[in-house]
């Protein structure tokens, strides 16, 4: 078990980087630059699917509007769409 727990840490130690997290496309790397939770939880909700396209969705969005009415928010994101996102 000690095996195991020394080979997820150093695994950890090798990903918990500026390289391991910013030399791929990487949802987290857009929570990062925030520090903000309510951001990281909008980066987990996007985060599935081909990472490079979720990076620049991600990245696309104005977090600022968190700030705003939720009538703000539905008028500056009425034309927004993300994948499998229909009318309904």
């Amino acid at each position: 078990m000690s095996e195991l727990k020394s080979l997820l840490d150093a695994h950890v130690l090798s990903k918990n980087t500026n390289s391991g997290l910013f030399d791929a496309p990487d949802p987290l790397q857009v929570a990062t630059k925030f520090k903000e939770p309510n951001i990281a939880l909008i980066c987990a909700l996007f985060a599935y699917g081909n990472a490079k396209m979720i990076v620049k969705f991600l990245n696309s969005l104005e977090f600022s509007l968190l700030d705003e009415s939720e009538q703000n928010i539905k008028k500056n994101l009425s034309n927004f769409k993300y994948r499998f996102q229909n009318e309904n």
